[in-house]
C-alpha cells in the first residue's frame, strides 16, 4: 500500500503541486480514509519527501546506466538517443514533479537542491565522456551548457504540452524539434572543423 500511495502521490503532486494537493485527495486515490494515511506516513511532507526521492532516484538510475556504457558506444548519435529517451520516454509525472521542485516548500529546499545538484554532477560525467570520445571544437563548458539547455528545454516543453490535452498532438512533433536541435548542435562540430 505504501508504494501505491507514493505512485498516486507523484501523479497528484505533479498535477497539483505540493500546496494544491490535499491529504483527502491522496487518501481517496488509494481508496482509504485520510486517517489511514497516518498508518503509512506521519505527514503530507513525509509523502512528498518520498515522492521527491523516488523522482531523483529514477533520474540517477537513468544516468548511471548511461555512464556504464562502453566507451566505444559514445557517438554523438547515441548521446542524442539518450537525451530523447530521457525527455520523451520518462513518465510525464516524473518530469512535472522535477520541474515543480522550484516551488516546493522551503523545508525541502536544501535536500531538493542537493538531489538536483547531484543529478547535474552525474550528467556532467555523461556529457564529459561523450565530449572526450568525439572531436568537438568548442569548450566542454560550452558543450555542456548547450546540450543541457536543449535537454531542459525538452523537459519544459513536453510537460507544458502534456498539461494541456488539446496540445498533446504536439508531443510527436516536439520530439522531432528536439532531435533537430540536437542535430544542429552536433553539426556545429563539423562547421567548426571547416573553419
Amino acid at each position: 500500500m505504501k508504494s501505491e500511495i507514493i505512485d498516486n502521490a507523484i501523479e497528484l503532486f505533479a498535477q497539483k503541486s505540493y500546496y494544491g494537493c490535499t491529504l483527502d485527495e491522496l487518501a481517496k486515490s488509494v481508496d482509504i480514509k485520510k486517517a489511514s494515511l497516518y498508518y503509512y506516513f506521519p505527514s503530507k511532507a513525509a509523502i512528498y519527501r518520498e515522492c521527491a526521492q523516488r523522482c531523483v532516484g529514477y533520474f540517477e538510475r537513468v544516468i548511471e546506466i548511461e555512464n556504464k556504457k562502453s566507451s566505444d558506444t559514445l557517438s554523438l548519435g547515441n548521446l542524442k538517443e539518450f537525451i530523447l529517451k530521457t525527455v520523451f520516454d520518462t513518465d510525464i509525472n516524473y518530469l512535472r514533479l522535477y520541474l515543480q521542485f522550484t516551488q516546493a516548500p522551503d523545508e525541502f529546499k536544501e535536500e531538493l537542491y542537493d538531489g538536483v545538484a547531484s543529478l547535474h554532477k552525474d550528467l556532467d560525467v555523461t556529457f564529459k565522456r561523450y565530449y572526450d570520445a568525439n572531436d568537438i571544437e568548442i569548450s566542454f563548458e560550452s558543450f555542456r551548457e548547450l546540450v543541457l539547455g536543449v535537454m531542459e528545454s525538452g523537459f519544459i516543453r513536453t510537460t507544458f504540452i502534456n498539461y494541456f490535452d488539446e496540445l498533446s498532438y504536439r508531443r510527436k512533433t516536439l520530439q522531432l524539434d528536439v532531435a533537430n536541435m540536437l542535430d544542429s548542435l552536433f553539426e556545429l562540430k563539423e562547421a567548426a572543423k571547416g573553419h
